[in-house]
């Protein structure tokens, strides 16, 4: 065991040493050793030390697993380097430079992800067919001589030995090369319609029929072509402005933040986005009526409502449409002044402007408006700090104004209801009076009739007795009604007269002499006050 150790030592340095054993005194070397291989039959310290474990025959198929181990590093080589590298190298490169160069159009430039996409997972399988040849490597089977083949051709391929086949086999080459573009070219005819979309077919330029979405199969390039539109996409045109690109956009963002750090707090009459778009002098400045200019920023929506007539009616409709729109914006400027325009007038003006608009553009475009939107309107940016000032100043006269429209109201309204009062304060005291003397009539006549004559029911107690004692009694009646009615009026007078003052009432059966109403000062029937001396000590 010792000297199988030293020896491995020794031969440790070589990557591609192994040891073969299968006894106790060979389990150290199997450890110290690169590849341990224990034999089946062996103690099993020497398989549990091991990392392969031969079973039946021994050392049989020992050579057999060297080979299939160096087969498997050279396919592990040839993913790595031929797929892993270069092919994804070469499809880098294709759906990366060469793509976007070639593309015939917009369509195919956008699709170069998808192509990238295809490509990797070609690799992808590319890989695993080239690991599945260890599968048939030494197999005894009909089916082996295409993989031993492939193997071979693999493991041995030299630039010479290719160009001597290319030069026996070149008929092949070319039929299979011609099959392969054949294909190629008939694939061109399968046209995918996506579900939004609506495709319009020509055919050597004319126009044969419509697409519906989903998979068709056509006449491949160039016997025929297909265009495809998007009919309910929202599209937008851009009058005075052109929007920038995003990397560009976030660029100047940044910029903005930096010149509002330094931007003076007063207030400018710049929009949320003006450094995100790119501004058109030419088309943004309009005259309005008065002489002055006004920066008009808008955009224009649209769809397609015929497909056939957006496509070949018109080569721009875009621009067209730009067009039309400026020119109707101008007119309405110049017949609006322009201080309506930046207060009450911009909504009706924006509500004429897509009225007109949309009574201009002929339906021979294949377009439908949706909308048009003022994003800016307001004065130039250089005069924009002056033109503030006059806003500010208009705004204050209004307030002004509104505030002394208020104030007028309300005096008026609080004049109207004093009048109201008053008026409403005099009928009540005239009903007052008017009721308060019909009253005292009423109660003058009461007591008149009192002092005066008899009731029914006292006429007739009396008519029984003589005429001398009637009219004794009625006289006798009448001169006692009169003396508790003068004395009851009395009352009732002095009552109302001492109505809030103090009284003294003196209660006593036995007063001396006639009772007499004695009207005196309270004050005088107050007793003095008593204050204690003050004691010496």
């Amino acid at each position: 065991p010792a000297e199988k150790a030293e020896l491995l030592q020794s031969a440790i340095r070589n990557p591609h040493s192994a040891m073969v054993g299968d006894g106790i005194n060979d389990a150290p070397a199997l450890a110290t050793a690169s590849v341990g291989i224990a034999v089946g039959s062996g103690t099993e310290i020497a398989a549990e030390t091991g990392d392969v474990v031969l079973l039946g025959e021994p050392l049989r198929p020992l050579p057999f697993l060297i080979r299939l181990s160096r087969e498997a590093v050279a396919i592990i080589r040839q993913n790595i380097i031929v797929f892993g590298f270069g092919v994804n190298l070469v499809g880098v490169l294709i759906s990366g430079f060469l793509w976007p160069l070639f593309a015939p159009n917009a369509a195919w430039f956008e699709s170069a992800p998808l192509f990238a996409v295809i490509f990797h997972q070609i690799g992808s399988l590319a890989v695993l067919i080239n690991s599945m040849r260890l599968l048939a490597f030494e197999r005894p089977s009909r089916t082996r001589t295409l993989f031993q083949n492939a193997d071979r051709w693999l493991n041995t391929l030299h630039p010479g030995e290719a160009l001597h086949d290319l030069a026996h086999h070149w008929k092949r080459i070319l039929v299979g090369g011609a099959a392969v573009a054949l294909l190629y070219w008939l694939t061109s005819g399968l046209t995918q319609i996506a579900a939004d979309e609506v495709g319009i077919v020509q055919r050597f330029g004319a126009i044969k029929s419509d697409l519906a979405p989903g998979l068709h199969l056509r006449y491949p390039w160039p016997i025929e072509s297909t265009l495809k539109l998007k009919p309910a996409a929202a599209r937008t045109v851009e009058v005075g402005f052109r929007m920038l690109p995003d990397d560009v956009a976030a660029r100047l963002q940044l910029a903005k933040v930096e010149q509002d750090k330094l931007r003076r707090p007063d207030a400018t009459w710049s929009s949320g986005h003006t450094l995100e778009v790119q501004r058109l002098t030419d088309e943004s400045l309009f005259l309005t009526g008065d002489g002055n200019l006004v920066e008009i920023l808008a955009t224009v929506r649209y769809h397609i409502s015929d497909p056939r007539a957006y496509a070949f009616n018109s080569t721009d409709v875009d621009t067209l449409i730009r067009t039309v729109a400026e020119c109707t914006l101008r007119e309405l400027a110049a017949g609006a002044r322009f201080e309506d325009l930046l207060t009450a007038d911009r909504s009706t003006f924006e509500a004429k402007a897509f009225s007109r608009l949309k009574s201009r553009l002929s339906t021979a475009l294949g377009v439908s408006l949706d909308g048009l939107t003022l994003h800016d309107l307001h004065p130039p940016q250089e005069v924009v700090a002056a033109y503030h000032a006059v806003a500010e100043a208009i705004q204050k006269r209004d307030r002004t104004i509104n505030e002394a429209t208020a104030d007028a109201t309300r005096v008026r309204r609080r004049a109207a209801d004093d009048a109201l009062y008053r008026v409403r304060n005099a009928e009540a005291d005239a009903v007052k009076k008017v009721s308060e003397a019909s009253a005292a009539k009423d109660t003058f006549l009461a007591w008149h009739a009192a002092r005066n004559s008899l009731t029914p029911a006292e006429d007739a107690t009396l008519a029984s007795l003589p005429a001398n004692e009637r009219d004794a009694k009625r006289k006798q009646i009448l001169e006692q009604r009169r003396s508790l009615t003068e004395l009851r009026l009395m009352l009732a007078s002095v009552a109302s007269a001492l109505a809030g003052r103090d009284k003294i009432l003196i209660d006593s059966d036995n007063v001396p002499g006639r009772r007499t109403l004695f009207l005196a000062d309270p004050d005088a029937f107050k007793l003095p006050a008593v204050v204690k001396p003050d004691l010496p000590p």
